[in-house]
């Protein structure tokens, strides 16, 4: 808040201190960034009141400053954004990723599904057959002699890029998931450069939303008793999210209680669920942290 009292507010719209905590410029106060959004139209009220009651004089009689205690900003409590809603807002906000990588939200199915990451693909012989996850940052369609569209796909993960060649049929089947936004795994044959650069001609492309749906065999929500008994509302928010997230995935519940026991169970059939980013990170915000929910 106090930052914002030294700011020119006509100068430095709303839109402009948005941009600025999406992209993480005030990460420095350790607060959560979805924090600092829901709390900055009050933070920014106070903050001009502050210089409205400066500027009109509001002094002691000796010239300092009035002694008026000014009421403590306090934040909503909402906690932080998950990973992949987070890193959605900086490259919103700067058109690039700048604290971490999409790919690593889903770190764990990359491991299961993909046969290695994109820079390990120089030591994978020519021919083979791989799946690697990344993001599309480059894309180019051309036509063939015979008209058919075909495209030129640069994938990134974490450490590396890739070019993939997606001929005519491949592209027609891949070409929405490609312009999705949204990590994905491609499949394909690695094909090397005179110089031994990498290249995949590619098969297909799946979302890794759509790969993590097909593979999660279950479910499992594991949390403490005092996790409820300090917010009560929290068991109707997780019924109503997993109500809303109707599916053929069922959910195991497993409940501790601090020094004592574990209690596990099966939800019925009427709470099972898609395991999508809807129902995932709705329950990460819910509980604050990422290791709520586990798929299995």
């Amino acid at each position: 808040e106090g930052c914002l009292e030294k700011l020119d507010h006509k100068r430095i719209n709303k839109k402009v201190l948005e941009s600025l905590v999406k992209c993480g410029a005030f990460d420095w106060t350790d607060k959560p960034r979805q924090q600092l959004l829901k709390g900055l139209p009050g933070a920014v009220s106070s903050a001009q009141r502050t210089q409205a009651d400066r500027a009109s004089g509001q002094t002691s009689l000796f010239g300092g400053k009035a002694a008026v205690p000014q009421p403590r900003l306090r934040l909503p409590d909402v906690g932080e954004w998950p990973l992949s809603t987070k890193l959605s807002k900086e490259r919103e906000a700067l058109g690039f990723f700048i604290t971490g990588h999409p790919v690593e939200a889903y770190a764990s199915l990359v491991e299961r599904a993909a046969t290695c990451s994109i820079d390990e693909l120089v030591h994978v012989r020519a021919d083979t057959n791989v799946r690697v996850a990344g993001m599309v940052s480059a894309m180019r369609q051309i036509k063939t002699r015979r008209g058919d569209a075909m495209a030129f796909v640069t994938l990134e993960d974490v450490l590396g890029s890739v070019e993939c060649v997606f001929f005519s049929e491949p592209w027609a089947n891949s070409r929405e998931v490609l312009g999705s936004d949204q990590p994905v795994l491609v499949q394909g044959k690695m094909e090397k450069g005179a110089d031994g650069t990498p290249k995949i001609l590619a098969e297909s492309a799946r979302s890794l939303v759509e790969v993590r749906e097909q593979q999660t065999r279950a479910v499992h929500l594991t949390f403490e008793i005092d996790e409820f008994s300090v917010r009560p509302e929290r068991l109707s928010s997780l019924k109503a999210l997993l109500v809303a997230s109707r599916g053929r995935c069922p959910v195991f519940l497993h409940l501790r209680r601090p020094g004592h026991s574990w209690t596990s169970l099966e939800l019925g059939q009427e709470y099972r669920v898609v395991p999508d980013e809807a129902l995932l990170d709705g329950i990460e915000s819910l509980f604050r942290r990422p290791d709520a929910v586990v798929l299995a």
